[in-house]
């Protein structure tokens, strides 16, 4: 433990000494008088044009370029070839097949819309019970009285079925959740 000490005093000295010797003697950079460029491993002298209206150029320069934005330049509406990318070949036209007719049976629309949700967890509160669905890259939190891309009202969510009301068929389609 006294070791300790005598090592620290010894330290705590030195460092005061290192301390007011550099305060007694500051380090100066030397000062040349002509600046100096080295091209080709020896010394050239730079010459200075020393003209009256040389400082005067600088200050006539704006920091900001303020003239490219109040004369912005024309763009005409040419397209160029791009050389960086390979010409893809023009593809002929094809006629979409024509769609198999549709039932206009609303009760298989509400379906079609409800499947494209998938059901991958739920969360439950002391009086609030919420579902997360997930579309594509789309995930949403579903509560109570919440609505589903403004077509579905959420009237009720327990542990076994989740109770939709939709707009177009005006009545209850239930999701039964034991699978999930």
């Amino acid at each position: 433990m006294f070791n300790k000490k005598r090592i620290l005093i010894i330290l705590i000295v030195l460092f005061a000494v290192v301390f007011s010797y550099r305060i007694m003697h500051p380090y100066r950079q030397e000062t040349v008088s002509q600046l100096s460029f080295t091209d080709t491993g020896g010394y050239v002298k730079i010459n200075k044009n020393k003209s009256p209206h040389a400082a005067k150029r600088t200050y006539d320069i704006p920091d900001v370029m303020l003239v490219f934005l109040s004369n912005p330049p024309e763009h005409s509406g040419k397209v160029y070839k791009n050389i960086f990318f390979k010409k893809t070949a023009e593809k002929k036209a094809v006629l979409p097949e024509p769609a198999a007719p549709q039932d206009n049976n609303p009760l298989e629309k509400v379906n079609a819309d409800l499947q494209q949700f998938k059901i991958f967890g739920s969360f439950k509160t002391l009086d609030d019970n919420a579902i997360f669905l997930e579309r594509g890259r789309e995930i949403l939190v579903v509560r109570k009285g919440d609505k589903i891309d403004g077509k579905y009202l959420v009237k009720r969510i327990s542990k076994q079925v989740v109770s939709l009301k939709a707009e177009r068929i005006n009545d209850l389609v239930h999701i039964d959740m034991e699978n999930f």
